[in-house]
C-alpha cells in the first residue's frame, strides 16, 4: 500500500548528521513506541474475525513499522546504536490497560476498532510530546507528517466504528 501523506523518503530527509542528544532521545522514543503501537495494532487484528478489519489493522501495523525505520536511520546516521529495552512506562501501561479491556470484551470488531484508536491516542501523544520538546529541529517536519498519517488512521477507524455501533447493539 503505498502511502500517499507522505512524500518519497528521498524529499523528506533534511541534514540531520549533528543532532542534540534531548532529539536522539526523544527519536529512541518515537521508535519505541512505534513498534509497540505496530504490535499492539497485530494482536488487535488477530483477536477480531472480521477479515477485512484485520486486513485494515495490518496495513497500519506496517505504515508504525516504516515510520519507525525511517525514525531508526536517524539515529544510525548519529552514530546511536538504537533504542534499547521497551517504550516509556506510562505508553506501557496505557497499552497494558487497552489489552486487558480487549481481553474481556472478546474481540468483538467494535471492541478492537476502541482499542486500537486508543492506542493511536496513545502514541499520537507522544509524537505531540517530542514536538513540544524540539521546537527548531530539522525532524520536526518528519514528526508533523508521521502525525499527520496517524491521524488518517484515526479517523478511518471513527468511520469504521459509525459503521459498526448499529450492528453491536
Amino acid at each position: 500500500m503505498t502511502n500517499l501523506l507522505l512524500p518519497p523518503l528521498s524529499e523528506r530527509i533534511p541534514d540531520t548528521s549533528d543532532l542534540s542528544e534531548p532529539v536522539l532521545d526523544a527519536l529512541e522514543e518515537l521508535v519505541k513506541a512505534n513498534l509497540a503501537c505496530a504490535d499492539s495494532l497485530r494482536e488487535a487484528g488477530s483477536a477480531t474475525p472480521a477479515i477485512p478489519l484485520g486486513t485494515h489493522l495490518e496495513g497500519m501495523a506496517r505504515r508504525r513499522e516504516g515510520a519507525a525505520r525511517e525514525l531508526k536511520t536517524y539515529l544510525t546516521e548519529n552514530g546511536s546504536p538504537g533504542p534499547t529495552g521497551g517504550p516509556s512506562l506510562l505508553f506501557t501501561l496505557g497499552l497494558l490497560w487497552d489489552h486487558l479491556k480487549l481481553a474481556i470484551q472478546g474481540g468483538k470488531p467494535l471492541a478492537v476498532i476502541r482499542h486500537v484508536s486508543a492506542a493511536g491516542h496513545e502514541l499520537d501523544e507522544a509524537y505531540r510530546e517530542v514536538l513540544s520538546k524540539t521546537t527548531g529541529c530539522p525532524l520536526n517536519a518528519l514528526f508533523m507528517a508521521h502525525l499527520r498519517q496517524l491521524r488518517a488512521d484515526a479517523r478511518t477507524l471513527r468511520q469504521l466504528e459509525g459503521l459498526l455501533a448499529p450492528m453491536d447493539e
